[in-house]
Parts: C-alpha cells; structure tokens; sequence
C-alpha cells in the first residue's frame, strides 16, 4: 500500500502564503498596541488628558445641549 500525497497547486501555495501574511499582519497590531504609548490631550486649564477623557467631557456637554433644546420646544 502506497500513500501518494500530490504536490500543492498555485492556489494552495498562494492561500497558505496569504494566511501567514495575514497572521503576522495581526500580531503587528497586537504588538502596536501593547507597546506604544497613549497620546496625551492637553486640556484648556492646562493639564493633560487621555484621549478618552477628553472624548467623555466633550460627550457630556453636548448630551445637556440636547436636553435644553428638547424642554424649551
């Protein structure tokens, strides 16, 4: 009995290059992620603020613009 294992086609060579590609293209990222820094955003009293912090204070205001529209309708 003999086992025959048939060479690999274009496809399969070009699929299996393109999954490796593909999964060192993500640990890059994974890696990006863990390694560099936050930016830091400086705030108008002169401090600095993480980048979501500084989302959150924009977010809150903005939210209360609409509930002062919505009660003098």
């Amino acid at each position: 009995m003999t086992i025959t294992i048939d060479e690999d086609t274009l496809f399969e060579t070009v699929l299996s290059y393109a999954l490796y590609g593909g999964a060192l293209f993500q640990f890059i990222c994974i890696l990006a992620v863990m390694i560099l820094p936050e930016k830091e955003v400086p705030a108008e009293n002169g401090k600095t603020e993480s980048p979501a912090t500084h989302q959150k204070s924009q977010n809150v205001g903005s939210h209360k613009g609409r509930k002062e529209k919505k009660k003098y309708r």
